[in-house]
């Protein structure tokens, strides 16, 4: 992904969630390479990708850390972060919010983002909704 493309996925969802959005670049390289994970810096609102082939689930991912610190000034892997998740995904994929069809790649989540999509896929449209709004 180019870092003009990240920037401009970027700039769509925050306008959609009337954010300013985050500055989007690469990570420094070190021995030749980029490092392992792309990450979210609060303190100047940044996202650094790993490198050119991180993928748009890193990009949603780190965006959402953005989204929470913005509204909520946290930042970690907990339920509010993964509901905040729900509400990008679901921005981005145009509603769908499964693995299904070309949707998110939960599989890419850590452990506790995993978990939550299992609990996710058992409830109904009107409750997922419904804990987005809170």
């Amino acid at each position: 992904m180019t870092l003009t493309k990240a920037q401009s996925i970027v700039d769509k969802l925050a306008k959609q969630f009337g954010v300013d959005p985050p500055l989007v670049n690469f990570k420094r390289k070190y021995k030749g390479r980029f490092p392992a994970s792309s990450d979210y810096v609060w303190l100047d609102q940044t996202i650094r990708l790993a490198g050119w082939d991180s993928t748009e689930f890193s990009l949603l991912h780190e965006f959402t850390h953005h989204l929470c610190w913005i509204n909520m000034k946290h930042v970690t892997h907990g339920s509010k972060f993964y509901w905040m998740l729900v509400a990008v995904i679901m921005v981005y994929y145009n509603g769908n919010y499964t693995s299904r069809n070309g949707g998110y790649s939960w599989a890419n989540e850590y452990i506790n983002g995993k978990k939550f999509y299992k609990k996710l896929l058992k409830l109904s449209i009107e409750e997922i909704l419904a804990n987005i709004v809170k």
